[in-house]
């Protein structure tokens, strides 16, 4: 969410030599649209001015055309997308009509055809799980398990709060851990807007027989422009900053999100941007949304900067393709008026990366065999199994009390695990997963808590 404040009033322009290589690049394209297009109109009798005005016209919609051309989502590439989906499902805040920004909001997932998807102020996690299900059965979902003023799911505020996800495609990613950062920093849950700690991604990647292990942190900053503000998101951003240094060294690993602020110049009057150490540490981050700010673009509907950004590390810009980073206000090709804020005021931000083989040690295996808890019933852990048999390859959990920190494991008669979802929470209420395509027969389904186990015997039909 962006706060409205004359603060954000700072228009942005091109650097004189970024202005006159983008007006020569412009006079060029018509030129060669001119000279194509001129024998076509040669025949027609036409007053000079007249066919004149009418090539310009042309020429200047092909050219608009060429400039809002947008890559997307392709088989053989990863492609990895921050959104903002302004308080999603909220029955009090954001857009009025949940239905609307719940089927808008799939349109734009389902246009960006990205492997993962970091995103911001989710509040209604039945409709994450909506989304996520529609997207597909290889598609999966992670919450974060605090936000502002909620340190876990048993905090009154977590359920009404903006909280932090993953949507990925598990054909794609396996081995995935979640966890939030700086959790135990008193500063970090100050100058993190009380608690919105970064929320950590970290899974093995793996297309067209390439595999390396990816590290992708989604940040929804401290908003507002005032020197408060940007005090708190400047100490936040150096506070992230260390850790990466210090755990994440020559791995490969993005931060992507709301960053509230931009990385040319801040939204403050008069301040370099929040990020500026990061900007400068050239050799080691890799701000590759920045020319999108220097080209005066704008991330949010209502405000003349770039807000939502993607840095990346050496290893990560290595992979980049370049000119893939961008913000996507090309969303209103399949969502007509998303400018009237009835899906979110922020623009989705996209890039496309080759993978290519390295490191894939630092994800941490779930272990296959865990320790073995009691097992208790239904009753003791309060969750249920709807719909048994099945038919369909969808799984509801009733749980009558929010429960973290859930290993979910299916394992088939032969004991063979086939499908597992890790660190997730269980909410008060149905809780739905996608399973993959399985044969008709009999299987068991294991739940894991900190302290206990429950087992349930499931058939397909």
């Amino acid at each position: 969410m962006v706060h409205t404040t004359s603060h954000f009033k700072r228009l942005p322009t091109l650097p004189r030599r970024k202005q006159i290589h983008y007006q020569t690049q412009q006079c060029c394209n018509l030129v060669s649209y001119t000279v194509f297009l001129m024998p076509l109109f040669s025949k027609f009798q036409l007053p000079d001015m007249l066919r004149l005005t009418f090539l310009l016209s042309v020429c200047l919609l092909l050219a608009n055309l060429t400039v809002n051309a947008q890559p997307v989502g392709t088989d053989t590439t990863l492609d990895i997308v921050n959104w903002n989906i302004e308080w999603l499902g909220s029955t009090t805040n954001g857009p009025a009509d949940k239905n609307k920004q719940e089927q808008n909001a799939l349109a734009v997932l389902r246009y960006l055809k990205a492997d993962l998807y970091a995103l911001c102020e989710i509040v209604d996690t039945a409709a994450l799980g909506r989304l996520t299900r529609a997207m597909g059965p290889q598609y999966r979902f992670i919450v974060s398990d605090y936000c502002s003023l909620a340190g876990s799911p048993l905090d009154a505020d977590w359920r009404t709060g903006q909280k932090l996800a993953f949507l990925y495609n598990s054909n794609i990613f396996s081995n995935v851990v979640t966890r939030g950062m700086l959790r135990n920093s008193g500063a970090a849950y100050t100058n993190f807007a009380s608690g919105r700690y970064p929320f950590l991604f970290n899974a093995n990647a793996t297309i067209n027989g390439q595999k390396r292990n990816i590290n992708c942190i989604v940040i929804h900053a401290k908003s507002g422009a005032t020197t408060s503000d940007w005090n708190r998101r400047f100490a936040a951003a150096n506070e992230l900053k260390d850790t990466i240094d210090q755990q994440l060294a020559n791995k490969s690993w993005l931060v992507v999100g709301d960053y509230n602020d931009d990385l040319d110049a801040s939204i403050v009057i008069g301040q370099p941007s929040s990020y500026f150490n990061w900007v400068n540490d050239a050799n080691r981050y890799f701000a590759i949304t920045l020319p999108e700010s220097l080209a005066g673009k704008r991330s949010t509907i209502g405000f003349s900067d770039v807000i939502d950004h993607q840095v990346v590390s050496k290893t990560m810009d290595s992979m980049f393709i370049s000119g893939t980073a961008t913000v996507r206000t090309d969303v209103q090709n399949v969502v007509l008026d998303y400018n009237t804020r009835n899906t979110s005021d922020h623009y989705p931000v996209f890039s496309s990366y080759k993978l290519s083989n390295g490191d894939t040690s630092v994800a941490p295996i779930i272990n296959p065999n865990p320790p073995t808890p009691p097992v208790v019933t239904p009753t003791t852990l309060q969750i249920q199994l709807i719909q048994n048999p099945i038919s369909a390859n969808e799984l509801l959990l009733k749980s009558n009390q929010t429960v973290t920190n859930v290993q979910l494991a299916l394992f088939n008669s032969n004991a063979t695990q086939i499908w597992q979802v890790s660190q997730t929470v269980l909410s008060n209420g149905n809780n739905g997963f996608t399973l993959p395509q399985l044969p008709n027969g009999v299987y068991f389904l294991r739940v894991y808590t900190s302290q206990q186990q429950l087992q349930f015997k499931i058939l397909k039909l």
